[in-house]
Protein backbone atom coordinates (compact mmCIF):
# COMPACT_ATOMS: atom_id res chain seq x y z
CA UNK A 1 0.00 0.00 0.00
CA UNK A 2 1.71 3.42 -0.57
CA UNK A 3 -0.05 6.41 1.75
CA UNK A 4 0.46 9.90 0.42
CA UNK A 5 0.38 12.13 3.01
CA UNK A 6 1.39 16.36 2.83
CA UNK A 7 4.05 16.87 5.79
CA UNK A 8 6.35 15.27 8.51
CA UNK A 9 4.73 16.28 11.30
CA UNK A 10 1.62 16.20 13.17
CA UNK A 11 -0.76 14.37 10.99
CA UNK A 12 2.59 13.57 8.75
CA UNK A 13 4.88 10.90 7.55
CA UNK A 14 6.55 10.41 10.32
CA UNK A 15 3.50 10.31 13.12
CA UNK A 16 1.68 8.09 10.81
CA UNK A 17 4.70 5.85 10.53
CA UNK A 18 5.34 5.19 14.58
CA UNK A 19 1.98 4.88 15.01
CA UNK A 20 1.31 1.75 12.23
CA UNK A 21 4.88 0.72 13.57
CA UNK A 22 3.06 0.36 16.74
CA UNK A 23 -0.27 -1.00 15.54
CA UNK A 24 1.29 -3.79 12.98
CA UNK A 25 4.94 -4.45 14.11
CA UNK A 26 5.20 -7.02 11.59
CA UNK A 27 4.33 -4.74 8.43
CA UNK A 28 7.77 -3.81 6.41
CA UNK A 29 7.19 0.36 6.46
CA UNK A 30 9.28 2.61 4.71
CA UNK A 31 9.00 6.56 4.90
CA UNK A 32 9.95 8.91 2.28
CA UNK A 33 10.07 12.25 3.18
CA UNK A 34 12.75 15.02 2.73
CA UNK A 35 14.72 13.97 5.57
CA UNK A 36 14.30 10.17 4.80
CA UNK A 37 15.97 10.89 1.48
CA UNK A 38 18.73 12.81 2.53
CA UNK A 39 19.72 10.88 5.88
CA UNK A 40 22.53 8.26 4.85
CA UNK A 41 21.82 5.58 7.76
CA UNK A 42 17.83 5.57 6.36
CA UNK A 43 16.87 3.01 4.16
CA UNK A 44 15.12 5.40 1.80
CA UNK A 45 18.51 7.31 1.57
CA UNK A 46 18.69 8.08 -2.59
CA UNK A 47 15.99 5.68 -3.23
CA UNK A 48 14.62 7.84 -5.52
CA UNK A 49 17.00 7.15 -8.52
CA UNK A 50 15.34 3.02 -8.27
CA UNK A 51 12.46 3.27 -6.24
CA UNK A 52 10.99 0.20 -8.38
CA UNK A 53 13.64 -2.28 -7.14
CA UNK A 54 12.98 -0.90 -3.81
CA UNK A 55 9.64 -0.49 -2.99
CA UNK A 56 8.83 -3.76 -3.62
CA UNK A 57 10.92 -5.22 -0.25
CA UNK A 58 7.96 -2.95 1.65
CA UNK A 59 4.43 -3.70 2.34
CA UNK A 60 3.35 0.41 3.24
CA UNK A 61 5.36 3.30 1.70
CA UNK A 62 4.56 6.04 3.39
CA UNK A 63 5.23 9.55 1.36
CA UNK A 64 5.38 13.24 1.26
CA UNK A 65 5.39 15.38 -1.98
CA UNK A 66 9.13 14.68 -1.93
CA UNK A 67 7.52 11.69 -3.99
CA UNK A 68 5.20 14.20 -6.23
CA UNK A 69 6.65 15.23 -9.97
CA UNK A 70 9.18 13.32 -11.86
CA UNK A 71 8.77 9.86 -10.34
CA UNK A 72 7.03 6.72 -12.01
CA UNK A 73 6.54 3.96 -10.04
CA UNK A 74 5.81 1.21 -12.89
CA UNK A 75 5.39 -2.10 -10.94
CA UNK A 76 2.72 -4.07 -10.79
CA UNK A 77 1.02 -6.53 -8.93
CA UNK A 78 2.48 -5.21 -5.50
CA UNK A 79 0.63 -2.14 -4.47
CA UNK A 80 -3.28 -3.07 -4.09
CA UNK A 81 -4.73 0.33 -3.50
CA UNK A 82 -3.07 4.15 -2.63
CA UNK A 83 -4.10 6.09 0.03
CA UNK A 84 -4.02 9.98 0.34
CA UNK A 85 -5.07 12.52 3.09
CA UNK A 86 -4.86 15.91 1.84
CA UNK A 87 -4.95 18.91 4.80
CA UNK A 88 -5.17 21.52 2.19
CA UNK A 89 -1.24 22.21 1.51
CA UNK A 90 -0.33 21.22 -1.94
CA UNK A 91 -1.91 22.76 -5.00
CA UNK A 92 -4.52 20.88 -6.56
CA UNK A 93 -2.21 19.77 -9.86
CA UNK A 94 0.64 18.67 -7.40
CA UNK A 95 -2.69 15.89 -5.32
CA UNK A 96 -2.93 14.58 -8.72
CA UNK A 97 -0.05 14.17 -9.63
CA UNK A 98 0.82 12.73 -6.29
CA UNK A 99 -2.19 10.06 -6.37
CA UNK A 100 -0.77 9.17 -10.35
CA UNK A 101 2.84 8.20 -9.12
CA UNK A 102 1.43 4.48 -9.17
CA UNK A 103 0.92 3.64 -12.75
CA UNK A 104 -1.14 0.16 -12.18
CA UNK A 105 -5.16 0.62 -12.12
CA UNK A 106 -5.50 -0.07 -8.44
CA UNK A 107 -8.44 1.81 -6.21
CA UNK A 108 -7.41 5.30 -4.85
CA UNK A 109 -8.72 5.73 -1.52
CA UNK A 110 -8.47 10.01 -0.30
CA UNK A 111 -9.96 12.08 2.44
CA UNK A 112 -9.55 15.62 1.35
CA UNK A 113 -10.10 19.14 3.44
CA UNK A 114 -13.10 20.95 2.51
CA UNK A 115 -11.01 24.21 1.97
CA UNK A 116 -7.33 24.92 1.25
CA UNK A 117 -4.56 26.63 3.56
CA UNK A 118 -2.01 28.10 1.34
CA UNK A 119 -2.55 31.17 -0.71
CA UNK A 120 -1.08 33.49 -3.08
CA UNK A 121 -0.50 36.94 -2.40
CA UNK A 122 -3.38 38.48 -0.51
CA UNK A 123 -5.23 35.87 -1.52
CA UNK A 124 -7.15 37.24 -4.30
CA UNK A 125 -9.10 34.97 -6.54
CA UNK A 126 -8.95 37.65 -9.68
CA UNK A 127 -5.63 38.11 -11.84
CA UNK A 128 -6.75 42.04 -11.48
CA UNK A 129 -6.92 42.48 -8.03
CA UNK A 130 -3.93 40.09 -7.10
CA UNK A 131 -1.64 42.04 -9.24
CA UNK A 132 -3.09 45.48 -8.07
CA UNK A 133 -2.53 44.62 -4.47
CA UNK A 134 1.02 43.76 -5.61
CA UNK A 135 1.57 47.41 -7.87
CA UNK A 136 0.01 49.25 -4.76
CA UNK A 137 2.24 47.59 -2.26
CA UNK A 138 5.45 47.73 -4.28
CA UNK A 139 4.81 52.31 -4.66
CA UNK A 140 3.78 52.51 -0.98
CA UNK A 141 7.30 51.01 -0.36
CA UNK A 142 8.93 52.56 -2.70
CA UNK A 143 7.57 55.74 -0.97
CA UNK A 144 7.95 55.08 2.30
CA UNK A 145 11.64 53.98 2.09
CA UNK A 146 12.60 57.06 0.05
CA UNK A 147 10.80 59.26 2.86
CA UNK A 148 12.46 57.32 5.68
CA UNK A 149 15.80 56.86 4.37
CA UNK A 150 16.02 60.91 2.51
CA UNK A 151 17.45 58.96 -0.44
CA UNK A 152 15.41 59.15 -4.19
CA UNK A 153 14.27 55.54 -5.30
CA UNK A 154 12.77 56.78 -8.56
CA UNK A 155 15.43 54.65 -10.21
CA UNK A 156 13.85 51.67 -9.06
CA UNK A 157 12.25 49.78 -12.36
CA UNK A 158 9.30 48.56 -11.17
CA UNK A 159 8.20 46.93 -14.92
CA UNK A 160 10.84 43.97 -14.63
CA UNK A 161 9.31 41.04 -16.98
CA UNK A 162 5.71 42.47 -16.91
CA UNK A 163 4.99 38.55 -19.22
CA UNK A 164 6.07 36.53 -15.81
CA UNK A 165 4.24 38.63 -13.26
CA UNK A 166 1.07 38.25 -15.72
CA UNK A 167 1.86 34.74 -15.65
CA UNK A 168 2.58 34.61 -11.57
CA UNK A 169 -1.01 36.60 -11.62
CA UNK A 170 -2.99 33.93 -13.41
CA UNK A 171 -1.32 30.83 -11.68
CA UNK A 172 -1.51 32.37 -8.64
CA UNK A 173 -5.55 33.55 -9.04
CA UNK A 174 -6.12 29.98 -10.17
CA UNK A 175 -4.59 28.92 -7.14
CA UNK A 176 -6.86 31.08 -4.41
CA UNK A 177 -9.85 29.62 -6.08
CA UNK A 178 -9.00 26.37 -6.04
CA UNK A 179 -8.51 26.85 -2.43
CA UNK A 180 -11.62 28.38 -1.30
CA UNK A 181 -13.27 24.74 -2.87
CA UNK A 182 -10.28 22.50 -2.44
CA UNK A 183 -12.17 19.24 -1.85
CA UNK A 184 -14.40 19.99 -4.91
CA UNK A 185 -11.58 21.22 -6.94
CA UNK A 186 -8.94 18.00 -6.32
CA UNK A 187 -12.40 16.31 -6.85
CA UNK A 188 -12.96 17.77 -10.29
CA UNK A 189 -9.45 17.39 -11.33
CA UNK A 190 -9.30 13.73 -10.57
CA UNK A 191 -12.13 13.36 -12.75
CA UNK A 192 -10.77 15.18 -15.37
CA UNK A 193 -7.45 12.64 -15.56
CA UNK A 194 -10.13 10.00 -15.70
CA UNK A 195 -10.81 8.72 -12.47
CA UNK A 196 -14.22 7.53 -11.48
CA UNK A 197 -15.17 9.51 -8.17
CA UNK A 198 -17.20 7.26 -5.37
CA UNK A 199 -18.30 9.02 -2.03
CA UNK A 200 -17.57 6.56 0.86
CA UNK A 201 -20.35 6.33 3.69
CA UNK A 202 -18.47 7.86 7.16
CA UNK A 203 -16.74 6.23 9.48
CA UNK A 204 -18.14 5.26 12.60
CA UNK A 205 -17.20 8.32 14.81
CA UNK A 206 -15.67 6.41 18.08
CA UNK A 207 -13.59 4.22 15.59
CA UNK A 208 -12.49 7.75 13.98
CA UNK A 209 -11.93 9.30 17.28
CA UNK A 210 -9.73 6.19 18.49
CA UNK A 211 -7.52 5.81 15.27
CA UNK A 212 -7.41 10.18 15.25
CA UNK A 213 -6.52 9.99 18.94
CA UNK A 214 -3.62 7.55 18.45
CA UNK A 215 -1.85 9.50 15.98
CA UNK A 216 -2.24 12.63 17.81
CA UNK A 217 -0.32 10.90 20.53
CA UNK A 218 2.56 9.05 18.55
CA UNK A 219 2.93 12.63 16.64
CA UNK A 220 2.96 14.53 20.40
CA UNK A 221 5.72 11.90 21.56
CA UNK A 222 7.70 12.10 18.47
CA UNK A 223 7.75 15.84 18.64
CA UNK A 224 8.42 16.28 22.27
CA UNK A 225 11.35 13.80 21.54
CA UNK A 226 12.80 15.94 18.56
CA UNK A 227 12.70 19.03 20.66
CA UNK A 228 14.70 17.42 23.22
CA UNK A 229 17.02 15.56 21.33
CA UNK A 230 17.60 19.04 19.60
CA UNK A 231 18.07 20.64 23.10
CA UNK A 232 20.71 17.72 23.91
CA UNK A 233 22.94 18.16 20.66
CA UNK A 234 26.58 18.90 20.54
CA UNK A 235 27.54 22.48 20.47
CA UNK A 236 29.20 23.91 17.37
CA UNK A 237 31.74 25.99 16.34
CA UNK A 238 31.32 28.56 13.38
CA UNK A 239 32.90 26.26 10.90
CA UNK A 240 31.42 23.26 11.92
CA UNK A 241 28.03 24.87 11.79
CA UNK A 242 29.22 26.35 7.88
CA UNK A 243 30.36 22.71 6.94
CA UNK A 244 27.23 21.53 8.20
CA UNK A 245 24.69 23.81 5.92
CA UNK A 246 26.67 23.19 3.06
CA UNK A 247 26.78 19.36 3.30
CA UNK A 248 23.27 17.49 1.37
CA UNK A 249 23.41 14.56 3.24
CA UNK A 250 22.52 14.63 7.01
CA UNK A 251 22.03 12.40 9.49
CA UNK A 252 19.23 12.58 11.80
CA UNK A 253 22.23 13.79 14.73
CA UNK A 254 23.59 16.16 12.69
CA UNK A 255 20.61 17.76 11.22
CA UNK A 256 19.73 18.06 15.32
CA UNK A 257 23.08 19.91 15.52
CA UNK A 258 22.55 22.21 13.08
CA UNK A 259 19.23 23.63 14.35
CA UNK A 260 20.45 24.02 17.90
CA UNK A 261 23.35 25.76 16.45
CA UNK A 262 21.22 27.65 14.38
CA UNK A 263 19.02 28.52 17.06
CA UNK A 264 21.63 29.68 19.73
CA UNK A 265 22.69 32.34 17.06
CA UNK A 266 19.34 33.37 16.42
CA UNK A 267 18.22 33.84 20.17
CA UNK A 268 21.36 34.22 21.96
CA UNK A 269 20.01 31.83 25.19
CA UNK A 270 19.95 28.97 25.92
CA UNK A 271 18.60 26.27 23.78
CA UNK A 272 16.01 24.19 25.17
CA UNK A 273 12.89 22.28 24.05
CA UNK A 274 10.50 25.12 25.29
CA UNK A 275 12.42 27.37 22.67
CA UNK A 276 12.44 24.91 19.46
CA UNK A 277 8.69 24.92 19.61
CA UNK A 278 8.13 27.99 20.19
CA UNK A 279 10.75 28.86 17.26
CA UNK A 280 8.69 25.95 15.44
CA UNK A 281 5.35 27.99 16.07
CA UNK A 282 6.61 31.14 14.41
CA UNK A 283 7.99 33.09 17.11
CA UNK A 284 11.11 34.76 15.89
CA UNK A 285 8.70 36.58 13.33
CA UNK A 286 6.93 37.88 15.97
CA UNK A 287 9.81 38.72 18.36
CA UNK A 288 11.19 40.88 15.35
CA UNK A 289 8.09 42.94 14.85
CA UNK A 290 7.65 43.85 18.27
CA UNK A 291 11.24 44.67 18.48
CA UNK A 292 11.15 47.12 15.54
CA UNK A 293 8.18 48.40 16.62
CA UNK A 294 9.44 49.40 19.95
CA UNK A 295 13.65 49.18 20.63
CA UNK A 296 14.77 48.69 16.85
CA UNK A 297 11.94 51.37 15.44
CA UNK A 298 15.37 53.46 15.05
CA UNK A 299 17.22 50.55 12.99
CA UNK A 300 14.16 49.70 10.36
CA UNK A 301 14.86 51.78 8.09
CA UNK A 302 18.04 50.89 7.91
CA UNK A 303 17.18 47.44 7.89
CA UNK A 304 14.86 47.91 4.73
CA UNK A 305 17.34 50.10 2.56
CA UNK A 306 19.69 46.80 3.07
CA UNK A 307 17.06 44.55 1.80
CA UNK A 308 15.94 46.59 -1.27
CA UNK A 309 20.10 46.95 -1.84
CA UNK A 310 20.42 43.22 -1.86
CA UNK A 311 17.29 42.74 -4.73
CA UNK A 312 18.52 46.03 -6.47
CA UNK A 313 22.03 45.30 -6.92
CA UNK A 314 22.26 41.85 -8.74
CA UNK A 315 18.54 42.58 -10.47
CA UNK A 316 20.40 46.20 -11.95
CA UNK A 317 17.93 48.31 -10.52
CA UNK A 318 15.10 45.77 -11.68
CA UNK A 319 13.09 44.20 -8.48
CA UNK A 320 10.51 41.27 -9.11
CA UNK A 321 7.52 42.74 -7.16
CA UNK A 322 6.72 39.55 -4.98
CA UNK A 323 9.99 38.93 -3.55
CA UNK A 324 10.54 42.92 -2.69
CA UNK A 325 7.46 43.23 -1.27
CA UNK A 326 7.57 40.31 1.05
CA UNK A 327 11.16 41.64 2.17
CA UNK A 328 9.84 44.97 3.58
CA UNK A 329 8.77 45.48 6.93
CA UNK A 330 8.44 49.65 7.26
CA UNK A 331 4.74 49.86 5.79
CA UNK A 332 3.72 47.04 8.40
CA UNK A 333 5.07 48.47 11.08
CA UNK A 334 3.64 51.72 10.34
CA UNK A 335 -0.06 50.43 9.73
CA UNK A 336 0.42 48.94 13.48
CA UNK A 337 1.66 52.13 15.00
CA UNK A 338 -1.34 54.24 13.24
CA UNK A 339 -3.79 51.19 14.82
CA UNK A 340 -1.85 52.12 17.76
CA UNK A 341 -1.79 48.14 18.91
CA UNK A 342 1.31 49.03 21.17
CA UNK A 343 -1.66 50.14 23.87
CA UNK A 344 -2.91 46.82 24.25
CA UNK A 345 0.54 45.14 25.14
CA UNK A 346 1.03 46.58 28.38
CA UNK A 347 1.40 43.66 31.25
CA UNK A 348 -1.49 42.67 33.82
CA UNK A 349 -4.10 44.93 32.00
CA UNK A 350 -7.63 43.45 31.30
CA UNK A 351 -9.17 44.24 28.37
CA UNK A 352 -13.05 43.70 27.68
CA UNK A 353 -14.86 44.12 24.22
CA UNK A 354 -16.87 47.06 25.47
CA UNK A 355 -14.03 49.31 26.35
CA UNK A 356 -13.98 52.56 24.62
CA UNK A 357 -10.61 52.14 23.00
CA UNK A 358 -11.15 48.24 21.72
CA UNK A 359 -14.22 49.72 19.96
CA UNK A 360 -12.53 52.26 18.44
CA UNK A 361 -9.96 50.13 17.39
CA UNK A 362 -12.35 47.75 16.03
CA UNK A 363 -13.78 50.36 13.68
CA UNK A 364 -10.60 51.64 12.72
CA UNK A 365 -9.50 48.33 11.98
CA UNK A 366 -12.86 47.22 9.74
CA UNK A 367 -12.43 50.83 7.89
CA UNK A 368 -8.97 50.27 6.69
CA UNK A 369 -9.72 46.04 6.38
CA UNK A 370 -8.20 46.10 2.56
CA UNK A 371 -4.84 47.15 3.49
CA UNK A 372 -4.69 45.47 6.48
CA UNK A 373 -4.84 42.69 4.21
CA UNK A 374 -2.39 43.96 1.64
CA UNK A 375 0.34 44.15 4.36
CA UNK A 376 -0.37 41.76 7.73
CA UNK A 377 -2.35 39.48 5.44
CA UNK A 378 -4.88 39.25 8.31
CA UNK A 379 -8.55 39.12 6.88
CA UNK A 380 -10.59 41.48 9.27
CA UNK A 381 -14.84 41.07 9.14
CA UNK A 382 -17.18 43.76 10.47
CA UNK A 383 -18.53 40.47 12.32
CA UNK A 384 -15.91 39.74 14.31
CA UNK A 385 -15.56 40.98 17.70
CA UNK A 386 -13.73 44.12 19.26
CA UNK A 387 -11.11 41.65 21.08
CA UNK A 388 -11.01 38.97 17.86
Amino acid sequence: MLLCLESQVQMGTQALEERFRRKYPHLRILRIDSESVADPSHAAFGCIAHLNEILTQYDLVIASPSLETGVSIDIRGHFDAVWGIFQGVQPINSVCQMLARVRETVDRHIWIREWGMSVVGNASTCIGGLLRSQHVATQANIALLSAADNDDYSFVDQNFQPESLQTWGKRGSVINVEMRHYRESVLAGLVEDGYTVIDTLDADDDESGSVIESVKAASVELYAAECQAIADSDELSPTELKKLQDKRAKTKTERHQQRKAELSRRYEIDVTPELVEKDDDGWYPQLRMHYYLTLGREFLTNRDAKRAASQLEPGENSIWKPDFNKGQLLPAVLLLENLNLLQFLTPDIQLRGSDKKMVEFKALAVTHRHIIKNYLNVTISEKHTPIA
